[in-house]
């Protein structure tokens, strides 16, 4: 899985599955690499932007090679 921070500001997120789960920081116009949740199901990522304090979670159904879940964030 990989995430990608198509945004001018840092994202914070966190990620659960059944197996464990992941959080930190992706810079802006950064992409994290995250291949130990391909190919499960149930994976959930939450995205708080900064310094703004709002926040949102994406549930992905199933995660696999190929597959892409574009999320677009206005800042202003």
């Amino acid at each position: 899985m990989q995430l990608y921070n198509n945004t001018p500001n840092e994202l914070y997120y966190g990620i659960e599955s059944s197996t464990g789960g992941d959080c930190g920081t992706i810079g802006a116009g950064d992409t994290l690499e995250m291949p130990g949740y391909d190919n499960q199901t149930g994976v959930v990522v939450k995205v708080t932007a900064t310094p703004v304090p709002s926040s949102f979670s994406i549930t992905i159904p199933r995660t696999g090679a190929n597959t892409v879940v574009t999320v677009g964030m206005y800042f202003e």
